[in-house]
């Protein structure tokens, strides 16, 4: 495994694991606690966790763009190093 596929798998192992925590805290509120300020005259916890819900969704969606564009990326310099047998199959 390269450095690379190792810091890509703790990340992700990272990233699931304090999700995971996350959902367990999330899950023991109440709706009223959820209604609550988190300070007096700041955001309520419930529109917090929806920042924190579209901010996953976004990280999610740019790390598959970032897949897809690579990909690409290795076919079209592997078909102009090797041709285009290199990319069959």
């Amino acid at each position: 495994m390269t450095n690379e596929e190792i810091l890509s798998v703790t990340v992700l192992k990272s990233w699931k694991l304090v999700i995971s925590r996350f959902d367990k805290v999330l899950s023991e509120l109440s709706d009223e606690q959820l209604q609550r300020q988190v300070a007096p005259g700041k955001n309520r916890v419930f529109y917090l966790v929806g920042h924190l819900i579209v901010t996953h969704d976004w990280i999610r969606r740019i790390s598959r763009i970032r897949t897809e564009c690579l990909s690409i990326l290795f076919r079209q310099l592997s078909f102009e190093e090797h041709g285009p047998r290199s990319i069959a199959g």
